[in-house]
């Protein structure tokens, strides 16, 4: 790992590479991520280090300058207890978040130049925006994002920064130091990102709603509720992690994380994380081991320091053991690179559990509170988790339970020709081998790093991805609800079923699979090719349906061959189930959607 430098897999032609299937990439990438992970150099794991930096001293910084009376930068260990101090970070990382700066941003998730998205993109008319409910919610149509919702954006952005220039106005018992935020100038930034959060799922979730901006509603509250709400929500993110690591893929996140720490440089380590290497790249007893550890400490540690933590040395020894489980998240540089969340964390650990351990659940006042959180970190998890498809994964605290939905979007770049666009502005595969801004080796005209740092660009994160299994597979509505055995048994036999009645054919070579609608990338036109005579049509492509564009299968299209395979499957008989997982009927047979 050189300081400039990344490390990329061997790969010594590329024209070749180019040409190998989907299959032989991941186990080329998937190989190079166990000893390296994702490669970046140094270099980059110092611009994590310099956010940090940022976030830690941005946030003393101004809550030191913006809280009067409160006292400067060097005196920090007699303010840091204050009320006003807990209230201002939530709002401070709320703000980091939203704007780009904390999760998901840099060159480990992909973003490379610039290095964050979000502002960039959200201030923008027209950029593309992620309905939560779509036909819902009124007055929320359309993808693209418009003036109303720049504005929204605009004033989440002010609401924020006004909220943490407010002075300490409220003074009540068991705060009197230099007092606390008036709830009413939350108002503003709680309303203006539910209604943003109705036209753009995506910038809610960027603010981490349901911690931050839950939180938001417990600064209504007395001093010493507000402490135990905040606990509350500590302990409902903790409890929803583990329980999301209930699972076999959870071995999975552990191995690949740690392949990924810059600072685990002995291979014999990393590779000890799989079973056989390079031969089995399922995880070994180590992360399996690792990932039960985790599991437990996030349900037992948090049970002791909210129920049954008083102060004393019981107290301390979990505080401290959850500091330091959250501490050896740091060095690892996870893939989200959930960094200044995990800062967070370890503050509200010495604050809340150390500073304020006189405080309990048990002391609660104002039973509004439970009424005010319990939908979201009880009702609104268990709904999620029934209904992926109506919660998305992080409201739902499906951290690691398969959830991660992922896409692959084709866009056109600034300036090309208008003509490749079909009439929903959707880039056609011919189109795109004719432009030659869209590929790899043509893709930076005026110098750049070439087609193999383009090409593994591309290829690592899709072998992380690989490396995890059920990454962006919840349960699907209607099919798979129930969970993904049955769907998955179901799409088997279908499979089965119409590979019993498919003629026997064999491809040459060099054959390229003919896809729906042709185009440039394919064969062409099925000619014959001189060394082994009449090309043939792939016998696993179906034909083009009437009014199909490529890629796209028509409705009816898609519920003929739903039925076409009902039909090809031996013994299979319609039930009363429609569209409700397939189940095995009494005979044996797999009762089709």
């Amino acid at each position: 790992m050189a300081l400039l430098k990344p490390s990329l897999p061997d790969v010594h032609d590329m024209a070749e590479w180019q040409t190998r299937t989907r299959r032989q990439r991941m186990q080329v990438t998937s190989r190079h991520w166990v000893d390296h992970g994702f490669g970046s150099p140094l270099l980059a794991y110092g611009f994590y280090l310099l956010k940090l930096v940022v976030y830690v001293g941005g946030a003393i910084l101004l809550i030191s300058a913006t809280t009067p009376g409160i006292g400067g930068v060097t005196d920090i260990a007699s303010w840091w207890t204050e009320g006003i101090v807990y209230q201002k970070l939530i709002v401070w990382t709320l703000l980091y978040e939203i704007i780009g700066l904390g999760c998901g941003s840099g060159p480990l998730t992909s973003r490379f130049m610039p290095p964050i998205g979000s502002v960039l993109y959200w201030l923008r008319p027209g950029t593309i925006r992620l309905l939560p409910w779509p036909g819902a919610v009124p007055f929320t149509a359309g993808s693209r994002r418009t003036v109303v919702d720049v504005a929204l954006y605009a004033l989440v952005l002010a609401s924020a920064i006004h909220l943490l220039l407010q002075p300490g106005e409220l003074s009540v018992e068991g705060a009197e130091g230099v007092g606390l935020l008036a709830p009413l100038n939350a108002l503003p930034l709680i309303i203006s990102v539910a209604l943003l959060g109705l036209r753009d799922k995506t910038i809610f979730l960027a603010a981490r709603g349901e911690q931050f901006w839950l939180s938001l509603f417990i600064l209504f509250f007395a001093f010493d509720d507000q402490l135990i709400g905040f606990q509350l929500v500590m302990l409902a993110l903790w409890w929803g992690a583990a329980t999301s690591k209930l699972n076999h893929r959870f071995p999975y996140v552990v191995a690949v994380m740690m392949s990924n720490a810059p600072f685990m440089r002995i291979t014999a380590i990393k590779r000890a994380m799989y079973r056989s290497y390079p031969d089995d790249l399922r995880p070994s007893w180590i992360p399996a081991a690792l990932a039960h550890v985790g599991t437990v400490t996030e349900y037992a540690v948090p049970l002791v320091l909210v129920f049954l933590g008083d102060g004393g040395p019981v107290t301390w020894i979990a505080l401290i053991y959850m500091a330091v489980f959250h501490l050896h998240i740091l060095p690892t540089i996870p893939m989200g690179v959930p960094l200044e969340w995990n800062v967070f964390f370890i503050f509200s650990l010495f604050y809340l559990f150390g500073a304020h351990s006189d405080v309990t659940v048990w002391d609660l006042q104002n039973p509004w509170l439970l009424a005010v959180l319990l939908p979201s970190l009880l009702l609104l998890p268990i709904l999620g988790n029934v209904r992926p498809d109506l919660v998305s994964f992080l409201p739902a605290m499906r951290y690691y339970a398969g959830s991660w939905g992922h896409e692959h979007v084709d866009g056109q770049p600034t300036g090309a020709d208008e003509d490749g666009r079909d009439p929903d502005h959707q880039l056609r595969p011919a189109d795109r081998a004719a432009h030659p801004a869209l590929r790899p080796a043509d893709s930076d005209p005026h110098g750049g790093e070439g087609p193999d740092v383009a090409v593994d660009a591309l290829a690592r994160p899709c072998a992380q991805r690989a490396r995890r299994p059920g990454s962006g597979r919840g349960p699907r509505r209607g099919r798979d609800r129930r969970g993904d055995r049955r769907g998955l048994r179901h799409r088997l036999e279908l499979r089965r079923g119409a590979s019993a009645r498919r003629p026997a054919a064999r491809r040459h070579p060099g054959a390229v699979p003919v896809r729906p609608g042709g185009g440039a990338h394919h064969h062409a036109g099925g000619a014959a090719d001189p060394a082994t005579g009449p090309a043939l049509r792939d016998p696993r492509r179906r034909a083009r349906a009437p009014g199909e564009r490529d890629g796209h299968r028509p409705r009816d299209a898609r519920a003929s061959a739903l039925e076409r395979g009902r039909r090809e499957l031996p013994g299979a008989r319609r039930g009363p189930h429609r569209g409700r997982p397939g189940r095995p009927g009494r005979s044996g047979a797999l009762v089709g959607r």
